[in-house]
């Protein structure tokens, strides 16, 4: 639980730096666009860690079943 925890933060963090870089206007309009993008069709952080931990169970048992 703690583990999904702090990545959801530390996800939650990069997208929020996303955000602010967009606003700085430091960014030409093709790139800002594609982060926009990119940021919208994103996945909610705790689905992404979810799936990431799911992922690596499905793996283990994999390697489990494999060695025995």
């Amino acid at each position: 639980m703690i583990s999904e925890m702090i990545a959801v933060v530390c996800i939650r963090g990069t997208f929020d730096q996303l955000e602010l870089l967009t606003d700085s206007g430091k960014l030409s309009p093709e790139v800002r666009t594609e982060i926009v993008v990119a940021l919208k069709e994103a996945p909610l952080p705790g689905l992404i860690i979810r799936n990431a931990f799911l992922g690596e169970q499905a793996f283990a048992r994999l390697s489990h079943e494999e060695m025995k």
